[in-house]
């Protein structure tokens, strides 16, 4: 687990840790920083991300962020 914004967050993956910062309301910059790595890592997975974000209910937010950074 990691501590950012004096928020403990447990790591599973990038996917889940990504959709954690929008379900848990982190720092717009945070987020935006941590998908603009996320988009050029190579083991990047869209897929699993949007699966993710389904099951979280975070997907309408995902997608809004996608679409201006991608």
């Amino acid at each position: 687990s990691i501590k950012i914004d004096n928020q403990e967050i447990k790591l599973y993956n990038m996917e889940k840790t990504i959709c954690d910062f929008v379900r848990l309301k982190f720092d717009i910059h945070v987020l935006k920083e941590a998908l603009s790595d996320y988009l050029i890592h190579p083991k990047m997975d869209l897929d699993k991300l949007t699966r993710y974000a389904k099951i979280l209910r975070v997907d309408k937010t995902i997608q809004k962020y996608l679409e201006v950074l991608i």
